[in-house]
């Protein structure tokens, strides 16, 4: 936190920086609060929508045959997003058990003070979020380094995507945990680690001339490799920096 002292001596705060970024909800005002459980509402919704997702995903996975011809498993997205499978009987009731849930467990006070039904589906969705773009940069760089198929990097984005997501749904829905490592904060460390990545990259490219520019080019599968692992490192590094309170400058 900044702060600013006037001419007659008065300390202002400047503003907020990353790391005070979902410590805290707000405080509450009754045994039962209208605010939290609407909140629970909604989020518990979307949660519910996700893991829906995220399990069709995978059976739609562990059912798959390779059939004849140009067979390929990057099917199993195109028939798992489709109107009639994403939204189904099933998505519907998981959907509206958990924001039923979150209503009346975030609004009661005996139950939502340490456990958060809305902040725990908010941490689900930004961790399955997480874990399918560090598991595209692994399997990114793993295909521009060796040879992986279609398959195996169906199953790390999907075993990425359901780890993270529990963590996460955890983590980020218990209070005491969530005032030392904020999935929200972290996954706006991600973000500026990628961006501060991007930029790191070119100012290596940038700062050796036409030469290192023309290696660059014609070394274009190895050059795509570091800059995948630089900018790997400082999303993984903003991750855990501003997830535990850090700032821009701490990346």
């Amino acid at each position: 936190m900044d702060y600013h002292i006037d001419e007659d001596g008065g300390i202002h705060r400047v503003g907020v920086n990353l790391s005070h970024v979902a410590e805290r909800m707000p405080s509450r005002h009754s045994v039962f609060s209208a605010g939290y459980a609407f909140g629970g509402l909604f989020a518990g919704g979307a949660a519910g929508f996700v893991i829906s997702l995220i399990f069709k995903l995978i059976v739609a996975a562990a059912g798959f045959e390779p059939g004849f011809g140009l067979s390929s498993p990057l099917l199993i997205f195109d028939q798992v997003f489709t109107a009639d499978v994403l939204f189904t009987t099933g998505t519907w009731v998981t959907v509206i058990l958990f924001a039923i849930t979150g209503f009346f467990w975030d609004g009661l006070e005996v139950t939502g003070e340490r456990f958060l039904v809305s902040m725990a589906s908010i941490g689900l969705v930004l961790g399955s979020i997480i874990g399918f773009g560090l598991a595209f940069l692994l399997v990114a760089i793993f295909s521009a380094v060796f040879s992986l198929s279609e398959m195996a990097a169906i199953v790390i984005i999907l075993i990425s995507m359901s780890l993270a997501a529990v963590i996460s749904f955890i983590c980020n829905g218990i209070e005491s945990i969530r005032e030392s490592f904020s999935i929200l904060r972290a996954f706006i460390g991600i973000l500026c680690g990628f961006l501060k990545g991007i930029l790191k990259c070119l100012s290596l490219l940038l700062s050796y001339g036409c030469l290192i520019i023309i290696v660059a080019i014609v070394l274009t599968p190895l050059t795509m490799a570091i800059a995948l692992i630089i900018i790997g490192f400082y999303s993984i590094k903003g991750f855990f920096v501003v997830g535990k309170g850090g700032d821009w400058y701490n990346i």
